[in-house]
């Protein structure tokens, strides 16, 4: 059992304590307070690109680089007019009729396919962005 008691960035915490004489006593310790701190959708991003990059032997650098390039790491980007005249989306901005996945705007979709296109030599479905 532990009570607490706050004081901005460090609480009181009552914890347990053991003598060397084997007798228990209860007692406050004052310790820093800890909070779990979530990701942004950018580490979260910039992660799956790092996991996915192993995994299919190709370079995260790149990858991220191409990322940064396409979309400014914002999934829900639209352009819509590509070079090739027609319009892209999301995170590594595919094509409507060449994206393979259930949801285009689904970013983890997005880096599933496009790190197996990398891995598979096509870096130049990215012809800009990945010549950086």
């Amino acid at each position: 059992k532990v009570d607490v008691k706050s004081h901005s960035q460090l609480e009181y915490v009552r914890k347990k304590f053991i003598l060397p004489s084997g007798l228990e006593m209860w007692d406050w310790q004052l310790v820093p307070k800890v909070y779990a701190q979530e990701m942004t959708l950018k580490e979260q991003i910039l992660l799956y690109a790092k996991i996915l990059s192993e995994k299919h032997n190709i370079s995260f650098e790149r990858v991220k680089k191409i990322i940064q390039c396409e979309s400014q790491f914002n999934p829900m980007a639209k352009n819509p007019k590509d070079i090739d005249g027609r319009p892209k989306y999301g995170l590594l901005q595919f094509d409507m009729n060449t994206f393979r996945g259930e949801n285009i705007w689904d970013w983890r979709e997005q880096l599933e396919q496009g790190a197996k296109l990398m891995a598979q030599g096509y870096w130049k479905k990215w012809p800009v962005c990945s010549k950086l």
